[in-house]
């Protein structure tokens, strides 16, 4: 393995649907994976939940002010006991709020995209709401090209 490789985080994205319960992890290897990144839609804003399950942490990440315990309950509450059963412990909440802030009432999409990429790369988010036409491009390209998830 090379020296980068190493640094770059195991996560996994989650799609959630807690409505419906989707999501299975039956088969999911939780001992392969460093963070959980499971971004949420509510009431038409995008945030971001990572577990991280090597420090034991859910990190709470909102592009804008606010703070909804009900989502970090529901991921508590479906998440914990599955990774509980593969002997890892998820005790402590972290939110985080030194983490770039939208500017607009539209951009949520972008930043959680964003704050995904930046923590598998194992690094702290860093940018701002005037790079955001610069990553709807990159993006756009990513989607054309057929490679936007192959980042993710």
């Amino acid at each position: 393995m090379k020296q980068s490789e190493a640094n770059v985080a195991k996560v996994a994205l989650v799609l959630t649907y807690f409505d419906r319960e989707v999501i299975s992890f039956k088969r999911f290897n939780f001992a392969f994976y460093n963070k959980l990144v499971i971004p949420l839609l509510k009431d038409q804003h995008w945030i971001c939940i990572i577990v991280d399950l090597q420090e034991g942490e859910i990190h709470y990440i909102n592009s804008s002010a606010g703070f909804h315990i009900e989502l970090v309950d529901k991921i508590r509450k479906f998440v914990c006991p599955k990774v509980l059963n593969a002997g890892i412990h998820v005790n402590r909440l972290v939110v985080k709020t030194k983490c770039p802030k939208q500017q607009n009432k539209i951009d949520c999409g972008i930043f959680v995209s964003q704050y995904v990429r930046f923590f598998k790369n194992g690094r702290e988010p860093d940018f701002e709401q005037l790079d955001c036409k610069y990553f709807r491009l990159k993006m756009y390209t990513e989607l054309m090209q057929g490679n936007f998830f192959k980042d993710l």
